[in-house]
């Protein structure tokens, strides 16, 4: 469908569907593949219209934003943030932050907000383990070590993981 015709539809939908935020985000994902700024913006502004802060979709708005087609790292943060402030604990929104900083190359930002949640970050391997990278890749080889070894035994199996932090250690 034309993007604006989508824009049309998901204004006029009623019922159980409209209210749905799923539907929602689906319909914004598609205009955001098709590149069509004209009908992201009202229908963004409908889904927080409608359903506030959710950090579901916060954070898919975020992955939107900062996938390898777009890079808009900056903005797609102000969605993850927004995520954590509705629910600090939604380890998704962190994760996919940080992450999004490790893809970019920017390991330095990606460690800092690492340890800006770092309530999250001891409670979940995953998040360790991606601490332990960022410490080795930013130049602290011996801290990041320390760190990779605490996290593995807790860490899933991640042999991707493992041979990229010994490569660099």
């Amino acid at each position: 469908k034309d993007p604006a015709e989508l824009a049309a539809e998901i204004t006029k939908t009623s019922g159980f569907a409209a209210d749905r935020r799923a539907y929602r985000v689906t319909y914004l994902s598609q205009f955001f593949k098709l590149h069509a700024q004209e009908a992201w913006e009202p229908t963004l502004k409908t889904i927080e219209e409608a359903h506030g802060m959710h950090s579901d979709w916060l954070t898919q708005i975020g992955d939107m934003l900062a996938s390898r087609f777009v890079r808009k790292f900056d903005e797609a943060e102000q969605y993850y943030r927004r995520a954590l402030t509705a629910d600090p604990t939604y380890v998704p929104a962190l994760r996919n932050l940080t992450s999004s900083f490790m893809l970019s190359g920017n390991h330095a930002r990606a460690l800092a907000i690492l340890d800006e949640f770092s309530n999250l970050v001891e409670n979940n391997p995953d998040l360790a383990m991606d601490r332990a990278y960022c410490l080795a890749f930013t130049g602290q080889v011996e801290q990041g070590s320390s760190a990779f070894q605490a996290a593995l035994p807790r860490a899933k199996e991640d042999i991707d993981r493992v041979e990229a932090m010994s490569r660099l250690l």
